[in-house]
């Protein structure tokens, strides 16, 4: 009996889901040709928490008509055993100029890492926010203008 106990424990704790690991550590960011600018920086350390920084400026996307930035806080960024994960982020945005830009709605980030390339997309109340190809260890290559 003394051995049946610890075999029915293993058995019901292989059926319990997905292993999950901590993110890979370090910068991930745009890898853009010569000449072209990041608006993306995500920073994650080794416990896994994670800092995405956003940056739009007017002069390299004449549809925006403010300069806009954001930061995403996570936590800690998880991925199942085949690289996806999808965490809930706190966002804070604003926006420089004659007005403050629009508040930004807490974030759903989601994605999938497949060695060092990430796919991102950033979700809010209003939407898709954003979807951008990271690559670890790319150097960041943008200004986040309003950023400090």
């Amino acid at each position: 009996m003394r051995r049946v106990i610890p075999l029915l424990l293993a058995l019901l704790g292989s059926g319990c889901g997905d292993k999950l690991t901590i993110a890979p550590s370090g910068t991930w960011a745009q890898a853009l040709p010569s000449g072209r600018i990041d608006i993306v920086e995500l920073q994650i350390d080794a416990s896994g928490a994670a800092t995405a920084r956003f940056g739009v400026d007017t002069e390299s996307n004449p549809d925006q008509s403010i300069n806009y930035c954001a930061t995403a806080t996570i936590p800690r960024l998880m991925i199942d055993s085949e690289g996806k994960f999808d965490v809930n982020a706190t966002m804070i945005g604003r926006g420089t100029g004659l007005t403050d830009g629009p508040p930004v709605p807490a974030a759903e980030l989601a994605g999938t890492i497949d060695g060092n390339t990430m796919t991102l997309t950033v979700t809010n109340t209003n939407g898709v926010w954003g979807r951008f190809p990271l690559t670890h260890g790319a150097p960041f290559k943008g200004e986040l203008i309003c950023i400090d």
